[in-house]
């Protein structure tokens, strides 16, 4: 499948190391390679998936695309710019447009800030909205667009007043109430049922349709990724061993990790 759209972000031959320390001894330590030459292309608007299990990899290359880690070798770039190299105005306006989805909202909200308090954090750190009163019409949209209908009765709540699902739509209206380019999604239904997963997977894709935000969708389910994604990459010990449009990779799969991700879903074996 060809992409005419331009790329978004690349990472060429990244490499990761993490020290691990094994004792109590100064200098006792041992290397794990998290990432290992690993090199893709994301196109502007598409939703590309990053499939693998637990310790792949997969979320440190996440955690890369947001500056929460930095590589030991190898180049990422957004919009062309190695993100490496950027500084303070330039840094600043791609925190804006580089924005992440956790896994836990359990974990992922301050628990002693109300919703209307966490999402205006963001608004006021970047200095977006002249007033409160713009600030707040713009909480009561992004609200209203990720199923927390009407907002008003959620805007005063709490963490713990709120279901999972609904914290993590929180967590999502975080994320998007600054009009990102780019959204790393991690895992963000791995700890709800079926039915609410369904539906953050519809409001990621909305956003994806309605305002061209481009996704890294990073989950242990192909069949999560095929629901959602446009194209993905299987990733096995910290190296790519597939990627391609999604049924492509179902149905004529070449890695025997993808295989037994197939084979633990029992739909996929008559591809």
């Amino acid at each position: 499948m060809k992409n005419n759209n331009p790329v978004i972000l690349e990472f060429e031959h990244i490499l990761k190391i993490f020290r691990i320390k094994t004792s109590l001894f100064k200098g006792d330590s041992r290397e794990v390679i998290a990432l290992n030459n690993v090199s893709f292309k994301i196109f502007k608007g598409e939703i590309f998936g990053l499939v693998g299990e637990s310790g792949s990899g997969k979320t440190t290359i996440g955690r890369l695309i947001t500056k929460l880690e930095h590589p030991d070798k190898g180049r990422l770039t957004f919009d062309g710019e190695n993100i490496e190299t950027l500084k303070r105005k330039s840094l600043r306006a791609f925190r804006r447009k580089v924005q992440m989805i956790f896994q836990d909202p359990y974990q992922s909200l301050n628990p002693y800030l109300s919703v209307y308090d966490t999402l205006s954090e963001p608004l006021i750190i970047h200095n977006v909205g002249d007033d409160k009163t713009t600030r707040k019409d713009k909480i009561l949209r992004i609200m209203k667009s990720v199923g927390l209908s009407p907002p008003e009765d959620f805007l005063h709540r709490f963490p713990y007043q709120l279901s999972g699902g609904q914290r993590q739509r929180v967590a999502i209206a975080r994320a998007m109430i600054l009009e990102p380019s780019f959204v790393v999604a991690d895992e963000p239904t791995s700890m709800l049922d079926a039915p609410i997963s369904i539906q953050i997977f519809n409001i990621l894709s909305q956003f994806s349709q309605k305002h061209s935000v481009t996704f890294l969708f990073i989950t242990h389910s192909l069949a999560a990724a095929r629901y959602l994604c446009d194209r993905i990459a299987v990733i096995y010990k910290g190296e790519l061993v597939e990627m391609g449009p999604v049924d492509d990779i179902i149905q004529n799969h070449r890695h025997p990790y993808t295989r037994a991700l197939i084979e633990a879903h029992p739909k996929f074996r008559y591809y």
